[in-house]
């Protein structure tokens, strides 16, 4: 017997409801990336003024001091598809990258962890309850961490919270084809700089109030 799953009713590919989006509600849509840029490259071949309708774009993605995570380099989000990030983020569209190693300062240890509200019967706390332990223990096992860097949380905590990061202006390039650097995300560093500046870099993050935030989400959550 055959067993198939249940078909959406009506289905909507991501970068045909993105340019609906944008064009309901032209410049008034900050688009925030926690993947690769793929679907955001495939809007804008479709909609050639879909980059130009959004107000803003975060993109979580990248590395600016640090090595990567994926090769030595390369962080994953730019690696997985270099040439749509390349295009996206060189676009005119209004930029910021928070990279890295600046996501990855929030960290959720144990302690923060038992400092969550537990009260109230929030599916978002029994959630983290279920799958924070294994995050925990893999970490640890695999990359020598003592918590979960809250990678996701920083960079919608960049929008809602700006006030908690440093992003100045930068020059940014991305490597398409080295061997050894495809993925890379290359900063125009010299002193005089030969390339115009294009996009803004989170380079400081205030981890605490980051994670103040996500308490305080996981908090309204259990109320």
């Amino acid at each position: 017997m055959e067993v198939r799953g249940a078909e959406l009713h009506n289905p909507h590919g991501s970068a045909k409801l993105m340019i609906e989006l944008v064009k309901n509600f032209p410049n008034e849509i900050t688009l925030l990336t926690l993947g690769p840029l793929t679907n955001i490259e495939l809007a804008s071949e479709r909609a050639p003024e879909f980059l130009e309708l959004l107000k803003s774009i975060v993109c979580l993605g990248g590395t600016f001091s640090a090595g990567g995570d994926v090769t030595a380099s390369a962080e994953f989000n730019i690696y997985a598809n270099p040439a749509a990030a390349r295009n996206v983020l060189l676009s005119p569209a209004t930029k910021t990258l928070i990279p890295l190693d600046v996501s990855s300062q929030a960290v959720l240890t144990f302690e923060e962890f038992d400092r969550l509200p537990k009260s109230g019967t929030s599916k978002l706390r029994s959630l983290l309850e279920q799958l924070l332990p294994f995050a925990f223990r893999a970490h640890h096992q695999y990359l020598g961490l003592e918590g979960v860097p809250l990678n996701g949380v920083v960079a919608l905590a960049s929008i809602s919270h700006p006030r908690y990061f440093e992003s100045p202006s930068m020059a940014m390039d991305i490597e398409t084809e080295g061997r050894l650097t495809r993925g890379t995300t290359v900063f125009d560093r010299r002193q005089v700089e030969q390339w115009q500046k294009n996009i803004d870099v989170s380079t400081e993050v205030d981890a605490r109030g980051v994670l103040d935030y996500f308490s305080r989400i996981v908090r309204q959550a259990s109320q």
